[in-house]
């Protein structure tokens, strides 16, 4: 495999994973107090091709837990101001 077919493979795992393991939290917590998420299919494609851009700066999101707390938490702050 080339660098580049690693990068995009890196990338492409670094952007699911931080859907499921940051984005889908964020949405279903807020879906749990029964409030409204609008344009939720356009959050998930604009974060996953963000993701996608920047894996590295991600990356550790993923995987430290202390650190996927503070992004999470940023994450619902920026999306949903109550």
């Amino acid at each position: 495999m080339t660098f580049i077919e690693m990068y995009a493979l890196f990338a492409l795992a670094t952007a699911f994973t931080a859907l499921y393991e940051l984005v889908y939290p964020v949405l279903s917590f807020r879906k749990k107090k029964k409030a409204i998420v609008e344009h939720e299919i356009a959050i998930y494609i604009t974060l996953f091709v963000l993701f996608l851009l920047i894996p590295f700066l991600v990356f550790f999101s993923c995987v430290i837990p202390h650190e996927g707390t503070k992004f999470r938490t940023g994450l619902y702050q920026g999306l949903f101001k109550d």
